[in-house]
């Protein structure tokens, strides 16, 4: 365990030492510090986040779509012909034509 805000070195298959910025105050696993890096770049261009399970956007329109097809939450485009319901018009869209042989509008 090295001091907060201290750099933590790791050794890669070629025995050069790789440097990962860690956050303070946190312990880790081996080989932990390689991918606390790729979560931290994926945090950055993926900055809007799930309330619920605390996955990663690029857009807030992500967010909604997983929050409605993942956990249930907010309104649904019900199908007029049978009980389906959808995230997005398009899903809707492809389920006339599929299921009940519908043309796309």
């Amino acid at each position: 365990i090295q001091p907060p805000g201290m750099l933590q070195q790791q050794q890669n298959d070629g025995g050069a030492h790789a440097q990962a910025q860690l956050t303070p105050g946190v312990l880790y696993a081996a080989g932990g510090a390689a991918g606390h890096d790729k979560k931290r770049s994926k945090k950055a261009s993926h900055p809007y986040q799930c309330s619920i399970c605390l996955e990663c956007f690029n857009r807030p329109a992500r967010v909604r779509e997983h929050l409605m097809s993942k956990h249930n939450v907010g309104e649904r485009i019900p199908c007029p012909r049978c009980s389906e319901t959808f995230v997005r018009k398009e899903n809707l869209r492809k389920h006339m034509a599929r299921a009940h042989n519908e043309k796309p509008t």
